[in-house]
């Protein structure tokens, strides 16, 4: 059996997408909430990094795309400006159900699409 820290690397590298193997997890840490939101910061960018290298030593990604890329970037981090503001609003439980809801709208907003 491999351990939890493996099989998120796992689902990870297969669906390349961290957001849903990691963020689940590092929620059952029940980590404090700056810990929480700097380790998913901080596993984003070490992840995105990682994707774009892959991507540039495939020549895949081009000027345009890391142009459509940086501007998906602006609008992270405005949206993570705007969670902090919110977030220090919000006691414990209600920022641990608002993580939940998030996520479970991208997943319903991502069927949707593939219908």
């Amino acid at each position: 059996f491999m351990a939890a820290d493996d099989r998120v690397a796992v689902v990870n590298g297969l669906t390349g997408s961290q957001v849903l193997p990691l963020t689940p997890y590092l929620m059952s840490l029940e980590l404090p909430r700056p810990l929480f939101i700097a380790t998913l910061n901080l596993s984003f960018t070490v992840s995105t990094l990682v994707m774009a290298s892959g991507l540039a030593l495939l020549g895949l990604l081009t000027p345009a795309s890391a142009a459509i890329s940086l501007a998906g970037v602006a609008l992270a981090i405005a949206g993570v400006k705007s969670g902090e503001a919110l977030r220090r609003h919000l006691p414990e439980a209600a920022f641990r159900n608002a993580v939940l809801a998030v996520l479970g709208l991208s997943a319903l907003a991502l069927i949707a699409r593939a219908l």
